[in-house]
């Protein structure tokens, strides 16, 4: 493990919330994000392998998970039409990696293709983390 993923992995392991921004590129989240996960999220760090052979959640000291998300499409479309992929990767894999014991939130907003996020509802949803009971960890 080299030191710049030693040095995420140690963010993590002291982590009580996860925060993630990202855009929505093709229905999907955007590859360095997904390489992100597949780097940091480790055997031995995300999850443990037990003698039988069968991963355990390892993160189960996360307690808020929230994705905040933009789409260039309407939500309907993305929602109705495609399922919302995102929603779901991130949700399930989170589900997975916290044991179920994570608050799990999304927030859609309308940054690329410049309209502002439709109703207060929407807005309140985007504001939501600043609004949790943790305040994000001060790095230097």
């Amino acid at each position: 493990m080299g030191s710049a993923v030693e040095a995420y992995v140690t963010r993590l392991l002291a982590a009580e919330a996860l925060v993630f921004v990202f855009p929505v590129w093709c229905y999907g989240l955007p590859a360095i994000l997904k390489g992100f996960f597949d780097r940091i999220f480790l055997p031995g760090v995300a999850f443990k392998l037990g003698e039988d052979g069968i991963a355990r959640p390892a993160l189960t000291h996360i307690k808020h998970v929230v994705s905040i998300t933009s789409y260039g499409s309407p939500w309907w479309m993305a929602t109705f039409l495609m399922g919302n992929p995102p929603k779901r990767q991130i949700m399930n894999y989170f589900q997975l990696l916290t044991g179920g014991r994570a608050w799990r939130g999304l927030a859609e907003a309308r940054a690329i293709s410049g309209r502002p996020p439709h109703g207060a509802g929407n807005a309140a949803r985007v504001a939501l983390p600043a609004q949790l009971p943790w305040r994000p960890h001060q790095t230097a």
